[in-house]
């Protein structure tokens, strides 16, 4: 293994770590933004004792929902499918037979 193969590999593992923390953030952000402006309403707290719980967990369980199908889509679209690569950039036996060639490659999630 060449040192380019090792700056490819923290290239890529650099990517995938960020992807993943920006998919996240909406999960992780919004809800908690959500409650505390349902709390501060004061709305939930009038129902009372097991009312209350049940509403707050609705509401909770509702804003969870909709960030999950409304915000971690757009970040993941933020970060392309499809990469390329110079195939003279490959190992050489994956270089096939024209090493000046593009290689293109779904990245996947």
């Amino acid at each position: 293994m060449g040192m380019r193969d090792i700056v490819y590999q923290q290239n890529a593992l650099a990517k995938c770590a960020s992807a993943r923390v920006i998919w996240t953030a909406p999960a992780l952000l919004a809800p908690p933004v959500i409650m505390a402006g349902v709390d501060a309403t004061g709305l939930l707290q009038r129902l009372g004792g097991k009312k209350a719980s049940a509403a707050r967990l609705g509401v909770l369980l509702a804003a969870q929902g909709l960030v999950l199908r409304y915000g971690v889509p757009p970040t993941i679209a933020l970060y392309p499918i499809k990469a390329s690569l110079p195939a003279a950039e490959l190992e050489p036996e994956f270089r096939g037979e024209d090493p000046s060639r593009m290689l293109f490659f779904n990245k996947g999630l």
